[in-house]
Parts: C-alpha cells; structure tokens; sequence
C-alpha cells in the first residue's frame, strides 16, 4: 500500500490507526485554522481609511507609503505590532 501511494510505511500505519479508532471520517481533510489575526475586520476598516486618506494626513513628510510606515500606523493606532514583511499580510 506505501508504494501504491507512494508514501512512507509510516503514514500508512498511521492512516490504519485512524480508521481503527474513528473510521474512514478520521481521514477526512481538515482545514487549519491557523493563528488568530491580530487586527479585527473593524480596526482593518480603520486603517484602509487611514491608508486611504494618505501618508500627509497620517503625519509623514511625504505622500509615501512604505511597509514601515504602515507598521508604525498600525502599532500606533491599533496597539498591534507587525514585522516589516509582514504588513502586507494584514489582510
């Protein structure tokens, strides 16, 4: 059976496992959750607002905005801290 599915010995007799204890729906796919965001859908609203009106209102010298720059709205405003490369993942 590992060879047919080309998989290690080890899966199988993990897969077996499952059955025995829960039947076929113990191998059904689940999706994962994953982690929790760290902004609500009501603070992500504020800030394409803020992003919106632009990096002048915001308080910046220019109508730049850069990865660091959201970062450091985003933790000002909202208290939530996000590494520069993964601002964009906000959403």
């Amino acid at each position: 059976m590992a060879d047919a599915c080309d998989v290690g010995i080890s899966s199988v007799k993990r897969w077996k496992e499952a059955v025995r204890e829960g039947g076929l729906d113990a191998l059904a796919v689940h999706d994962s959750p994953g982690r929790e965001p760290k902004m609500d859908e009501t603070q992500k609203e504020k800030l394409v607002r803020i992003l919106l009106a632009g990096p002048l209102k915001a308080g910046y010298r220019n109508d730049l905005w850069t990865c660091a720059r959201v970062a450091e709205v985003i933790e000002r405003r909202f208290r939530v801290k996000y590494h520069l490369s993964h601002v964009w993942k906000t959403w």
